[in-house]
């Protein structure tokens, strides 16, 4: 198991200079049995990027629509975070100095499972 951050994922869906490098690691950690986590804000992050991409001209609009789909059939297990999960999350923010905890329910499920970012 993996948990998969939106950053990593956002040139699975949408062409650029890292996309050819990030699926050819996806499909290498597919070739090995990895499966894939993140907690449900993964999808919230995943469609604010495409959107940002279309608002600032990177992509058009039916390329944006396109991708939208993308997610939505990606094999990725999305992970409800609790109380105790959401106090993790905040843990780690305070640990790193973070303003803001997005990316620390990444890390409390990295923790919670076990597993690699």
């Amino acid at each position: 198991m993996l948990v998969l951050d939106a950053s990593f994922s956002i040139p699975l869906f949408v062409s650029d200079s890292r996309s050819q490098q990030a699926r050819a690691t996806l499909v290498a950690l597919r070739g090995e049995g990895e499966t894939f986590l993140a907690p449900t804000l993964w999808i919230y992050e995943v469609i604010s990027s495409f959107q940002k991409l279309r608002h600032f001209g990177k992509i058009d609009t039916p390329d944006a629509e396109f991708a939208m789909e993308a997610p939505a059939n990606f094999e990725i297990q999305l992970i409800q975070p609790d109380l105790q999960f959401s106090r993790r999350a905040m843990a780690w923010s305070q640990q790193l100095r973070r303003a803001s905890a997005y990316d620390s329910f990444y890390l409390a499920l990295v923790e919670e499972r076990g597993c690699d970012l």
